[in-house]
């Protein structure tokens, strides 16, 4: 049972995440990665990263994440009162 957790639990996270990432980049062109990450190591990374991120941006970027990790809670909930996880 741990090992079925843990696995629903990595393909839920990876899964979610790429699906997050893919709406993200197809409504604004971009991905959200980028403001998590410091502007030196995107630039060392990417040097011909032409993406400017003013504070709207990242203040998007981040509400993208945290709507995306609040789509994760339910799931999270489920695996846990089906015995899978134990989290709460």
């Amino acid at each position: 049972m741990l090992f079925a957790g843990i696995f629903l639990s990595f393909f839920l996270i990876l899964g979610s995440f790429s699906l997050a990432e893919m709406l993200f980049y197809l409504l604004n062109g971009r991905f959200f990665w980028r403001a998590f990450i410091p502007s030196i190591i995107r630039f060392a990374l990417f040097p011909n990263d032409k993406i400017e991120l003013d504070e709207y941006d990242i203040l998007t970027e981040y509400g993208s994440f945290m709507l995306y990790c609040s789509f994760l809670v339910l799931p999270f909930i489920a695996l846990n009162y089906m015995g899978l996880v134990h989290i709460f």
